[in-house]
């Protein structure tokens, strides 16, 4: 996703929810340093509240800009492998993310959401780095057994955005934001 698209993609997003309401950006790690270096510069001037990072491991260079900005890091993972690296990195937050829902990360067959949210829990814990559930958790019973495993949230885009009770629900707004993403904090 070019720079200038990422800008008007979160543009679109704030014309829809105000520029004050929380948001969090998902950004696809490029290999092109140029692109990612315009990506992140793009970021800096929006200041969402947090960009999660996937196809890859954020570099240290990348969370020290974004947390001088006052943005949170979140680190898409796929296995326990490189749970010490996004320790180290400063990351905020991880998402836990197989191979179950739109957004996946692990395209092959592997752990299941119980152990890889789990492991990552496990590895996290005393570093203090929260462990999100993410990838096809659409009912209650899953939002619960994830909670179970240890997850400190439950990433539920689609399920919300879609529903018919969303402020956005058929009218399709969901979908003119392509691949960003509308997050909904939920408070005590």
């Amino acid at each position: 996703l070019s720079a200038k698209d990422l800008d008007k993609r979160i543009s679109t997003v704030h014309a829809v929810v105000g520029d004050d309401a929380p948001l969090i950006v998902n950004v696809m790690m490029s290999n092109s340093e140029d692109l990612r270096n315009a990506q992140i510069e793009v970021l800096l001037k929006n200041r969402p509240t947090a960009v999660s990072f996937g196809n890859g491991f954020v570099t240290s260079e990348i969370v020290e800009k974004l947390h001088k900005a006052g943005i949170l890091v979140i680190q898409l993972m796929g296995t326990v492998n490189g749970s010490n690296h996004v320790a180290e990195l400063g990351v905020d937050m991880v998402i836990a993310e197989r191979n179950y829902g739109p957004g996946h990360i692990a395209k092959s067959d592997g752990a299941s959401p119980e152990t890889l949210i789990k492991a990552l829990r496990q590895a996290l814990y005393e570093k203090g780095i929260p462990v999100i559930a993410g990838g096809g958790f659409v009912e209650a019973d899953d939002v619960e057994n994830a909670f179970h495993w240890g997850a400190s949230a439950v990433q539920l885009d689609d399920p919300i955005a879609y529903s018919a009770e969303s402020t956005y629900g058929a009218k399709g707004a969901y979908a003119t934001v392509d691949e960003t993403q509308l997050v909904i904090e939920l408070t005590d």
